[in-house]
């Protein structure tokens, strides 16, 4: 298996220097409501910023989920579909390795770190898609996850059929965290500021 390690994109260092997402060049370009919003750059920076920080803390790749068109260095990519135009989103579709999301085809205690961009808001189950993914992490693995942030009147929107929950961070830490806060202890969350998304980084217990 090969792994992608090439991480220069360029389109997003030009904005945020060393995928410091917290440190846009142009900040007033976050509104998701513009043309020309940075909104996807900076999210593929924070999850870039920290895959890095764990790789250089462990020396070891991670995993992520629902991988989609464009996988992130240092990964195992893990998709349900594999294929030239995806049956929903359209676009070519090559991750590593086909699974679904719920149900994980590793050992417990696998990986140094997980990551998932816009997926679990499309999980079914997701109390126990969330102690899923935490299965699968080593103890003091991180857990990266990006998802929208439905106060946002932006987000909400038809194209959002799939979603089987409308979260916002008060919502997640609620519904998914405070029932497995003996799982994973939360490091960051709801930092990006941009007005469609927030972020969260769990590490396991």
């Amino acid at each position: 298996m090969k792994l992608e390690v090439n991480i220069n994109n360029d389109h997003i260092l030009k904005y945020f220097p060393n995928f410091e997402y917290f440190n846009c060049i142009e900040p007033e370009r976050l509104d998701f409501s513009r043309t020309d919003n940075l909104a996807g750059s900076q999210q593929r920076a924070f999850l870039i910023y920290h895959i890095l920080h764990e790789v250089k803390r462990t020396g070891e790749v991670g995993i992520s989920l629902g991988s989609g068109q464009e996988i992130e260095p240092f990964v195992i990519g893990i998709d349900h579909y594999y294929g030239d135009s995806h049956p929903l989103y359209g676009g070519e579709y090559r991750p590593h390795l086909t699974s679904k999301c719920q149900k994980l085809p590793f050992n417990d205690n696998v990986f140094a770190f997980v990551v998932a961009s816009h997926v679990f808001e499309h999980m079914n189950n997701p109390i126990e898609t969330f102690k899923e993914w935490v299965r699968i992490l080593k103890p003091d693995g991180a857990l990266i996850l990006v998802m929208p942030d439905a106060k946002h009147e932006n987000v909400a929107q038809p194209w959002d059929f799939d979603h089987k929950i409308f979260y916002t961070p008060e919502i997640f830490e609620a519904i998914i965290l405070e029932p497995c806060k003996g799982l994973i202890e939360t490091e960051i969350i709801d930092t990006l500021k941009n007005s469609f998304s927030f972020n969260y980084v769990g590490r396991k217990r």
